[in-house]
């Protein structure tokens, strides 16, 4: 398994982002569609054009298997979504989608990653948790009236 930044197929990025996020019961149908629409092709890879290490891609053998997206705010990172294949989840890849996230705000200098959960999406919080992230707070009644955890992860 590898793991690399990767904008050079914002397809097959786009289709395994739409395919775990269709299948997620913490979000609402607006939400979904929402966030489908938002991580298009064409988004992804107007993303990649100004930001070449937002898209990190995992990869067993030739397929595509996770992917975290992020990008640079304010001198910190914002973890805008990250998703394995169901397929091989429980194989540490969303750990080390995570780890090489840490590398990419040691090598860009900021010192903060940060992101939000659905308050009841019990494996992103186990995740986030196990990988250095604290919750910030919670948001009740958020995007599309959904509650969410903020998190953090200082680095450096």
């Amino acid at each position: 398994m590898s793991i690399a930044y990767d904008s050079d197929e914002p397809e097959r990025v786009s289709a395994l982002f739409r395919t775990i996020v269709d299948a997620l019961p913490y979000y609402n149908e607006r939400a979904k569609a929402s966030a489908i629409s938002n991580y298009s092709a064409g988004r992804l890879r107007q993303s990649a054009s100004t930001d070449s290490s937002s898209i990190l891609v995992a990869r067993f053998d030739t397929s595509l298997v996770g992917f975290a997206i992020s990008n640079l705010d304010d001198e910190t990172i914002w973890l805008s979504w990250f998703g394995v294949d169901p397929v091989y989840r429980r194989r540490g890849i969303g750990d080390r989608l995570l780890q090489a996230l840490d590398q990419r705000a040691l090598l860009t200098g900021t010192h903060k990653l940060w992101c939000d959960s659905r308050t009841d999406n019990a494996e992103s919080k186990a995740i986030l948790a196990g990988n250095g992230f604290r919750q910030i707070c919670t948001i009740p009644d958020h995007w599309y009236r959904q509650d969410f955890i903020l998190w953090e992860k200082r680095v450096g």
